[in-house]
């Protein structure tokens, strides 16, 4: 590696790590340094196994189930306005959790 690329790649981690050192000071400042990585690899576990989930239900009800198709699509439609009706009081009922 020649020196001008080493010192392109210094220049851009030192920009990267005093971006980031600036970052958490401000967060720390306004009081609200919580842990994001732990959230984000949750987020991404959930993807993961939401999207095997939702490829995998249809097979199992239709097959395993022996559910017509009618009756999966009715079931599909009934989880949507449930949740489209419970919508307004979802903040009353989380109402403890911050």
């Amino acid at each position: 590696m020649n020196r001008k690329a080493l010192e392109a790649s210094l220049t851009l981690w030192r920009r990267r790590y005093r971006w980031n050192q600036t970052m958490r000071e401000r967060a720390r400042r306004r009081g609200d340094a919580f842990p994001v990585r732990p959230l984000v690899v949750a987020h991404a576990v959930w993807s993961i196994a939401g999207g095997f989930f939702m490829a995998l239900y249809t097979p199992f009800c239709l097959t395993t189930l022996n559910l017509s198709t009618t009756t999966f699509g009715m079931i599909v439609a009934m989880g949507g306005i449930v949740m489209f009706l419970i919508s307004p009081y979802a903040k009353r009922l989380m109402g403890g959790v911050k």
